[in-house]
């Protein structure tokens, strides 16, 4: 049994924060999961223990997902990141190449591949392009 880790730096109502936080990364994974099952790609669902300064040490799920073209990893990262409310990365392994997933207050934005490219709102989309982009390049 793993013993709780409190936060170093709490914020005001980091439990019903990190709550909420991890409630919005369940509903993304499970979006991830629905559309990707659409496209005959094979899921498995992990957990991942995070641990940050302001929230303390909580468990959130994490996407495998074998595309006929390859692999994916949807990857929570933290809900404190400059600028945005949260990130989550979508990786195509085995070379790691990413793109991220950042959330503000009207919701998640996926920022494609290229420079150029701007935020898009998450969507089924949106997340099928990407990753089908990120399986050619790997």
């Amino acid at each position: 049994m793993t013993q709780a880790v409190l936060p170093t730096k709490a914020v005001e109502n980091w439990e019903g924060i990190r709550d909420e936080w991890t409630a919005s990364v369940e509903q993304l994974v499970g979006d991830a999961e629905s559309w990707a099952g659409k496209q005959d790609w094979a899921v498995r669902r992990e957990a991942k223990s995070i641990r940050e300064d302001r929230l303390g040490q909580y468990t959130v799920p994490r996407l495998l997902i074998q595309a006929t073209a390859g692999r994916l990893l949807l990857d929570p990262v933290a809900r404190y990141v400059p600028g945005v409310l949260g990130v989550v990365d979508l990786y195509v392994l085995p070379s790691y190449d990413a793109v991220m997933i950042s959330r503000a207050d009207d919701g998640w934005r996926l920022h494609p591949i290229g420079p150029d490219d701007i935020a898009q709102p998450w969507s089924e989309k949106t997340f099928v392009h990407t990753a089908l982009q990120l399986l050619a390049t790997a």
